[in-house]
C-alpha cells in the first residue's frame, strides 16, 4: 500500500516482553498468541522473532497456521478456534494442534497414535462461546475412551473477565473439576492452560497451570484497566508526517460540520492520515498526537484521509515533521491504551487496525 501513515514494529521489544513473561511465571510453558497477524504486528515476523522463546504459537484458524508454516516457522502451532473437519488431517500433518470444541471436531480427528490425540480440548467454563460445556466432562471422557485416547496434547479454557476475581475463581473451579474427571479416568490432559494476558497480571491461581497464553502483553500493552508492569515495552508506533501548516483567524472553523471554532488565532497542522488509515473518527475534538515531543489536540472531525491538529503552542512546526498517533517521541509517550480509551474501545482493536491498514517497518522503537 502507498499510504502516508506508517507503523513501526520493534521486534526486540516483543522478545524482551516474552523473556519477562517467562521470568514472571517461572516453569510455565509460553504459548504466544499471534492470531490475526499478531495483532497487526506481522505474524511471520513475530513468529521468527519468538523462535526459541515461545513453546507454542497460537492462531485463530487453520489458515493462519498454514501461513506460519509457509513462512518457514517450525515452532508448534495451536489453533484456538474450531477447525473445519477437512482441515484436521492437514493440520496434524503440518505438526499443528487443533482445538476440539465439540463432538464434530472430535469425531473428525485421525485415530490417536499410541493413545495420544494430537489436539487440545477446550472446555467452556463461562465464556459462552466455543468449547465442550464444563458440566459434560464425564460425557467427554466417554467419547475419548471410545477413541482409546490416553493422553491429549493439552486442555484449556478461556477466562471471560480475568480482572474479576470472583468470576475467575468460578471458572477455574469448573476447569479443575473437568481436569479431575479426566485424570480420574486415566486420561492425561497434557498441557493445561487458562491464563491470558489479564490473568497473568491479576490471577496467581490462573498462572498455576502448565502454560500461560498471553497475547496483548507480548506486544507491550496491558489489558483493560490493568496497571502495566514496569518491564512492559510497547512494540508498535503509528504515525505520519505533517503535510501542511496554516494559520487561521479567531472564529474560523475547520473540517466537516463546523464542530470546532477557533477561540483565538491558531496555527494548525494538517496530517495526511485519517480514519481510513486507522486513526478513528471518534478522536475528533478529543484525541492528541505527538509533534516535536509535545501534545497537539485534534481539531474538528477526523476525515477519511486527513486530520487537523492544533500546534499553536508548539513552535517551529513545519511540513515533514513527524506526527505520532501512538508511540514515543522525544522522551514522551502516547500509549495505544490511552488512544483506545478516547475512542471507547480497547488496545487490541487499535493495534489490529493500525497494523492491518498500513505499511509496516521493523526496527528499534524511537523515543
Amino acid at each position: 500500500m502507498t499510504r502516508t501513515a506508517r507503523v513501526v514494529v520493534d521486534l526486540t521489544a516483543i522478545k524482551a516482553n516474552a523473556r519477562a513473561l517467562r521470568r514472571a511465571v517461572p516453569g510455565a510453558a509460553l504459548i504466544a498468541v499471534v492470531k490475526r497477524d499478531a495483532y497487526g504486528h506481522g505474524a511471520p515476523e513475530v513468529g521468527h522473532a519468538l523462535a526459541g522463546l515461545a513453546d507454542l504459537l497460537a492462531v485463530a484458524d487453520p489458515g493462519e497456521a498454514f501461513v506460519l508454516r509457509a513462512a518457514g516457522i517450525r515452532t508448534p502451532v495451536l489453533v484456538l478456534g474450531t477447525a473445519a473437519s477437512v482441515d484436521l488431517p492437514a493440520l496434524i500433518r503440518a505438526g499443528c494442534h487443533p482445538t476440539l470444541t465439540g463432538e464434530r471436531d472430535l469425531a473428525a480427528m485421525p485415530e490417536p497414535r499410541g493413545g495420544v490425540l494430537a489436539a487440545h480440548l477446550k472446555f467452556d467454563t463461562g465464556m459462552g462461546r466455543l468449547g465442550f460445556d464444563a458440566s459434560r466432562a464425564a460425557e467427554v471422557v466417554r467419547l475419548l475412551r471410545k477413541r482409546r485416547v490416553r493422553r491429549l496434547a493439552g486442555i484449556w479454557t478461556h477466562l471471560a473477565a480475568a480482572g474479576e476475581p470472583g468470576f475467575t475463581r468460578v471458572q477455574l473451579r469448573r476447569f479443575d473439576e473437568c481436569l479431575g474427571v479426566l485424570r480420574t479416568h486415566g486420561i492425561d490432559p497434557g498441557l493445561t492452560h487458562a491464563a491470558n494476558s489479564g490473568a497473568v497480571l491479576a490471577s496467581v491461581r490462573a498462572r498455576g497451570y502448565r502454560a500461560i497464553r498471553p497475547g496483548l502483553l507480548l506486544y507491550g500493552c496491558a489489558p483493560g484497566g490493568a496497571r502495566p508492569p514496569r518491564w512492559l515495552r510497547p512494540a508498535m508506533s503509528f504515525g505520519t508526517r505533517v503535510a501542511d501548516v496554516r494559520r487561521v483567524a479567531r472564529g474560523a472553523t475547520v473540517s466537516y460540520d463546523h464542530t470546532w471554532r477557533a477561540s483565538r488565532a491558531a496555527t494548525l497542522a494538517i496530517l495526511p492520515a485519517g480514519y481510513a488509515d486507522g486513526f478513528s473518527r471518534l478522536q475528533s475534538n478529543r484525541g492528541t498526537v505527538l509533534i516535536r515531543g509535545r501534545f497537539a489536540r485534534v481539531r474538528g472531525l477526523v476525515c477519511m484521509n486527513l486530520t487537523i491538529v492544533d500546534v499553536t503552542d508548539i513552535p517551529g512546526v513545519v511540513p515533514g515533521d513527524e506526527a505520532v498517533f501512538f508511540g514515543a517521541q522525544r522522551g514522551r509517550r502516547l500509549n495505544a491504551g490511552t488512544v483506545a480509551r478516547r475512542q471507547h474501545t480497547i488496545a487490541y482493536e487499535v493495534l489490529c487496525t493500525a497494523g492491518g491498514l498500513n505499511r509496516r517497518e521493523y526496527g528499534a522503537a524511537r523515543g
